[in-house]
């Protein structure tokens, strides 16, 4: 498992997976992850709002680990599917901001 987080946050992987699997695929896993923690402290009575900090923290980590992946594996990669990776890393960014900014505001 060290071996896996460390190849994807030196850029070892090829653009593609390190996109698909290590971008989309976990970042959705996780934050199905997050909706099910928030329902299930709904259901044990806790305030959503008490743990929203700690899996904010967590996705924010996970979206650092991506980031950082992905575009060292789009630097390392090159051409024109890396330059549309490292726009979308900017967009998620800025989706993820707005999130957390509407959510706290």
């Amino acid at each position: 498992m060290n071996n896996f987080i460390h190849k994807h946050w030196c850029g070892e992987y090829a653009l593609a997976r390190a996109y698909c699997v290590n971008g989309v695929l976990i970042g959705f896993l996780a934050y199905v992850i997050a909706i099910v923690a928030g329902a299930g402290a709904e259901a044990i009575g806790e305030d959503r709002e008490s743990i929203l900090p700690v899996i904010y923290f967590f996705l924010i980590v996970l979206n650092v680990w991506q980031t950082v992946g992905i575009f060292r594996s789009a630097l390392r990669d090159g051409g024109y599917f890396a330059q549309v990776a490292i726009i979308s890393l900017a967009f998620e960014w800025m989706r993820m901001i707005a999130v957390i900014r509407s959510t706290f505001h």
